[in-house]
């Protein structure tokens, strides 16, 4: 998705086929932040990744503290992607409790 509003579109028009979102934390028309607690409304129990070139330690932190599943700042390697998907995913299968 180009931005927040489609990124919400998209995952509204799919989700039964999402396992995992990777969600940048800035986008235009709707901040990763707005998306992010928009995406958690919609399934409280998705995995999101965030990914950023603008490190916002604090922000990260709440996320995260949040529920967000990790961070991989950029920018990464499909190699440190694939991995942190890999990793994500089978944190989520390990641990299907739902994130409040």
């Amino acid at each position: 998705a180009r931005d927040g509003v489609e990124a919400i579109a998209a995952f509204q028009e799919n989700r039964a086929r999402i396992d995992l979102v990777i969600l940048d934390l800035i986008m235009p028309k709707m901040s990763g932040e707005e998306t992010y607690h928009a995406l958690r409304q919609l399934d409280p129990n998705i995995p999101v990744l965030l990914v950023s070139g603008y490190r916002d330690a604090e922000n990260v932190r709440k996320l995260i503290a949040n529920g967000a599943a990790g961070f991989l700042e950029k920018p990464f390697s499909g190699h440190a992607l694939s991995q942190t998907i890999a990793q994500t995913i089978r944190q989520d299968r390990d641990d299907p409790t739902p994130t409040p």
